[in-house]
């Protein structure tokens, strides 16, 4: 097999929205022609069901490809691609109208709309689904970890989550490499599968291909749970055929799960549940509400590591979320009080609120705030203009303006303060540091990892284009986009199909003008990604970190 892409850990719990698994077949082996229930039927299969057909109406498409045709034009119209993405797109639309073609049901069109918005390559482009159905997660109970090797991409059983499989190593056991998928071999699986991610780090985009095998999500697949899937395995050069049952995560989630229900002894509440210890070199000072801090178990400097979970503080309004962040502001600033060196470690924070807020409590070096250029288009009403501008009553009128002089992009800077409002146009330059915002004197060294996304990818952009201090780990998700759109979607039966969002704006520095969005950022060392450390990644990261920020 041709090689693709690096190693990469498949993590089956947190697909999100618009990654949702094209889905799996039944239990018995089936050809790779075969229609499964990942999808529509083939090309040439015998025809689904269809849905019975609809009056045309205003609004209402009367085919599922009159679908296709009429969000791939406003795609082609409106949504801003990555650079790294718009070669493959006229080959990735090809490839999905002919998946459209075969739509007959509602059923499938939402597992071809998955397909559609996840080609769009955007991370934070999703797909909401239809008001009268809920989200739906399934899996076998196994975690994966996909990597190349030569000219081979190998999958093998990383984690086994169900303690029904956990009791039973001689059906599977961590280690066991998966051939086949349902009869299929594990490369025509994921060839079959090219639209199960919409992540533009190729690490990521293989995980979420191979996560297809072991998980699915409702209703943008067709397994249901209870159904089969077959997996053929081979250990020690043998191969043996075992059956898995999809079910809730629940089954194996819950049994670790602590809430308030629990009356849990406050003593008892560590940072996060880890299935392994992620640091072999620091133990558990002070837990915030979306941080940890840690204190060094070897070595003659205190060198702190913080472990940020989340920059985002969704509480009961604006005011109570930035008081929940002051709490953790003013935890580091008396836990890093002494501290000779920090080690930041970013590698699981999806991000959240105001990137530049949590820089300037660690960088002691100015930066830039990322230009937005947002394209403009006079197709959008005043609705929807207030809708993805976040009703923000300047910027509608400054758009509106725009479109009504035929310009086509609008450009400001990224949450820039001045004058103790958000500018609105120019740049932001030479930001920072801020003194009375810091939390530590002290060298900071950072560690990412391609759970890094939106405000965590814009934080460590900046932390790597303005040398602030060594950047380890591995790479983070490159997603930045900010202004989005979404379409309602309507079947020809006039039932709901969800909606599909769009990307209208790129990111950029405003000195250089490249797009950030899917651009690897510099790292001073790359962590290797092989199955053997799958699990010691992150303490490898963080101890490359502290010896950086040490010297």
């Amino acid at each position: 097999m041709k090689p693709l892409l690096p190693a990469v850990i498949v993590t089956i719990l947190g697909a999100s929205l618009s990654l949702a698994g094209s889905g799996c077949s039944q239990a018995r082996r089936q050809s790779p022609s075969a229609p499964t229930r990942s999808g529509p039927a083939p090309v040439g299969a015998a025809p689904a069901k269809a849905d019975a057909p609809a009056k045309p109406k205003d609004g209402v498409p009367a085919t599922y490809l009159e679908l296709f045709d009429d969000l791939v034009a406003k795609v082609e119209k409106h949504h801003v691609f990555a650079e790294a993405k718009k070669p493959r797109w006229p080959g990735d639309k090809a490839r999905l109208r002919k998946v459209f073609e075969g739509v007959k049901t509602r059923e499938d069109a939402l597992v071809a709309l998955a397909q559609l918005q996840a080609a769009l390559g955007d991370r934070h482009c999703y797909l909401s689904p239809p008001t009268d159905l809920r989200p739906t997660r399934l899996a076998l109970g196994i975690e994966l970890f996909a990597e190349t090797s030569g000219a081979d991409t190998i999958v093998r059983v990383a984690d086994i989550l169900d303690p029904d499989l956990a009791n039973n190593a001689v059906e599977i056991s961590i280690g066991d490499e998966i051939v086949a998928v349902d009869g299929q071999s594990v490369e025509d699986w994921l060839a079959a599968n090219p639209f199960a991610s919409n992540s533009l780090n190729d690490r990521v985009a293989l995980s979420e291909r191979a996560d297809t095998i072991v998980a699915a999500r409702l209703p943008w697949t067709r397994v249901q749970k209870g159904d089969k899937r077959t997996l053929r395995l081979r250990r020690n050069g043998q191969e043996h055929d075992v059956s898995l049952t999809f079910v809730h995560p629940s089954k194996w989630e819950d049994a670790t799960e602590i809430n308030f229900d629990h009356s849990p002894a406050m003593s008892t509440i560590g940072c996060r549940a880890d299935k392994h210890p992620l640091y072999s070199s620091f133990e558990l000072s002070a837990v915030g509400t979306n941080l940890c801090v840690y204190r060094p178990t070897t070595g003659k400097r205190d060198t702190r590591l913080v472990r940020y979970l989340s920059f985002r503080y969704p509480y009961n309004g604006a005011s109570d979320d930035v008081r929940a962040a002051k709490a953790d502001h003013d935890l580091l600033a008396r836990e890093l009080e002494k501290a000779r060196a920090v080690v930041l470690d970013l590698h699981e924070n999806r991000g959240g609120n105001n990137p530049f807020v949590f820089l300037s409590w660690f960088a002691k070096k100015a930066w830039d705030h990322q230009q937005v250029h947002v394209t403009v288009s006079r197709d959008f009403p005043e609705d929807d203009v207030r809708q993805f501008l976040f009703g923000d009553p300047t910027m509608i009128e400054r758009y509106q303006t725009a479109a009504a002089a035929g310009k086509t992009v609008e450009s400001w800077p990224f949450l820039c303060p001045k004058d103790g409002k958000l500018a609105t146009d120019g740049t932001c330059e030479a930001r920072g540091p801020r003194p009375s915002e810091q939390v530590t004197k002290a060298p900071v060294a950072v560690v990412t990892g391609p759970d890094c996304t939106s405000s965590c990818d814009s934080f460590v952009a900046d932390w790597s284009a303005f040398e602030m201090g060594p950047l380890v780990g591995q790479q983070p998700a490159h997603g930045f986009t900010t202004v989005r759109h979404s379409y309602a979607l309507v079947a020809p039966d006039g039932r709901d199909l969800g909606r599909f969002r769009i990307a209208l704006s790129w990111e950029a520095y405003p000195r250089h003008g490249a797009p950030l969005e899917g651009a690897p950022v510099k790292l001073d060392w790359e962590t290797p990604a092989t199955f053997e450390t799958r699990d010691t990644w992150i303490d490898e990261a963080v101890k490359e970190a502290r010896r950086r920020v040490e010297r």
